[in-house]
């Protein structure tokens, strides 16, 4: 109990300080470990279908720019990059 005695202003501020950190950088923690983890944006989910349409598409070479597959493939692709969603 002596040694609670023998503590100064500044040493009760800096316990007070160092329990006030110790406390911020738990909530910190604990706050973290509570949020769940990001699950993939909806528009990445069909990716890996329009993707592999433009790997069939980027081996048709020239013959892809006439095959209507292939340019549903590239609009879903281009309205995916400028946001456009739907589609529309």
């Amino acid at each position: 109990m002596t040694a609670l005695r023998a503590l100064s202003a500044k040493g009760w501020a800096a316990l007070a300080g160092g329990l006030l950190i110790t406390g911020l950088v738990l909530a910190a923690l604990a706050a973290a470990v509570q949020t769940p983890p990001a699950g993939p944006a909806a528009s990445d989910r069909p990716r890996a279908t329009v993707s592999a349409e433009l790997d069939r598409c980027r081996a048709l070479g020239v013959d892809g720019g006439a095959d209507p597959v292939c340019q549903a493939a590239w609009k879903a692709r281009r309205d995916a990059f400028f946001g456009k969603g739907d589609g529309s």
